[in-house]
């Protein structure tokens, strides 16, 4: 299954500079070779429209943003310069992924540092709008890699999916903390959410199907117990027939019919035990073996029953041995795959429950004495969102009956 994509509707555009920028100011020479220097804000305010040119590479765009947001006093223009080199790293995310999570360090230091509301609500959209890049691009890379029929691995997927969404809603809602009539960040918490209710459907279905394929193999792992119990009988009985044949080798008329009746009723048991692990529909390498076990008991259990009907004993006794060895085998192997529990196609998989349980990873915050109210307050509504998704989750698990979790409206 696929999570539908919505484009975001995210602003990029260039944050104004309220200044006359001119290419021949005499401060810019003299501070070339002194850059250890503050930069002037007339200087930064060059340089940042240097840097935004097109015909700028991206390397020389973080080299000059980089030392303005380094040397520049202007707290404004440092912000400018964060900003902007954030989203240059959001545009350059097709080509590098990795760029994302560098994205949203600048952006946060854009918020940290902005004077005005307009580039700080800005900021925080971007933030959003990489987080959900970040959550599209993980999710191709492992669509590429999973198995379908792996449903523990498409739910810890999920899971992932979920808490990087909630950190993207967290930071439209800090968006429209900061101005409520920007729309763009109204617009893309709404669409986020609508998300992050269609992915808990998902885990709710998912959760549902491998409880009942944990049920099944359960059930699966007892009837061949029990199957291996019955194989192991059979085999003995076997080898008992077999053991009377080859102590006397000649015996009444009577005494030859009954074991004739007494070998048709065991190569019955025999074809009645395959028919029913055939109705299994397990296709492992190991219920072939096993069937292939219990095919070989019988082609020897065909062979003994003729040698009776011709009265040579010591030839059915060998077959009826073979037949025993084979009963044997077929029953170890049962056994062994149901203490191992690695029968079926999804046998042997780790409790799903289990790998659900560990510690929430709280959203990444900005590090250093400066991060302050503004990316505090990103990480705290996170946070108050991955633990209510936690709590939610672990209800879930105690009921073990999937429900459909209402959309919260009160992030």
């Amino acid at each position: 299954m696929r999570i539908q994509i919505i484009i975001f509707l995210a602003i990029f555009t260039l944050m104004p500079i309220s200044a006359s920028f001119g290419s021949d100011d005499p401060d810019a020479e003299n501070l070339a070779g002194n850059e250890a220097e503050p930069m002037p804000a007339s200087i930064a305010r060059v340089r940042i429209q240097q840097a935004m040119d097109h015909a700028t590479p991206f390397e020389d765009r973080h080299s000059i943003l980089s030392e303005v947001v380094a040397r520049c006093e202007d707290h404004q223009l440092r912000s400018i310069a964060s900003y902007n080199m954030g989203i240059a790293y959001i545009r350059r995310q097709p080509t590098d992924p990795g760029s994302l999570a560098d994205a949203v360090e600048w952006l946060r230091q854009a918020d940290t540092e902005g004077t005005s509301s307009e580039l700080r609500v800005r900021a925080r959209d971007s933030i959003g709008h990489a987080w959900y890049l970040m959550t599209r691009a993980d999710q191709e890379n492992q669509d590429t890699a999973l198995n379908p029929t792996d449903l523990p691995a498409m739910k810890e997927q999920l899971v992932d999916q979920l808490e990087q969404l909630i950190v993207s809603a967290s930071a439209f809602r800090a968006a429209h903390d900061v101005d409520h009539s920007y729309r763009p960040a109204i617009e893309n918490l709404e669409r986020v959410r609508q998300e992050i209710q269609n992915i808990r459907n998902q885990i709710n279905s998912l959760e549902e199907l491998i409880e009942q394929q944990q049920e099944q193999a359960q059930q699966r792992q007892q009837q061949q117990q029990e199957t291996a119990e019955r194989l192991e009988e059979l085999a003995e009985q076997q080898q008992q027939e077999a053991n009377e044949n080859k102590e006397q080798s000649s015996k009444t008329p009577e005494e030859q019919s009954q074991q004739a009746e007494d070998q048709d009723e065991l190569c019955n048991q025999t074809q009645s035990e395959q028919e029913g692990l055939s109705e299994q529909q397990d296709d492992s390498e190991a219920m072939q073996e096993v069937e292939q076990q219990l095919q070989s008991a019988r082609d020897a259990q065909e062979r003994a029953q003729e040698a009776l009907s011709q009265g040579k004993m010591q030839e059915a006794a060998k077959a009826q041995e073979e037949a025993a060895d084979a009963l044997e085998s077929a029953a170890n192997k049962l056994r062994e795959m149901s203490e191992n529990g690695t029968e079926g196609k999804n046998g042997g998989e780790p409790d799903p429950e289990q790998e659900s349980d560990g510690e929430e990873q709280e959203p990444e915050q900005s590090q250093g004495e400066d991060a302050e109210e503004a990316p505090q307050e990103i990480s705290e509504i996170a946070q108050q969102l991955l633990d209510k998704e936690r709590r939610e989750r672990e209800r879930r698990k105690a009921r073990r009956t999937p429900q459909v979790v209402p959309v919260e409206r009160d992030w």
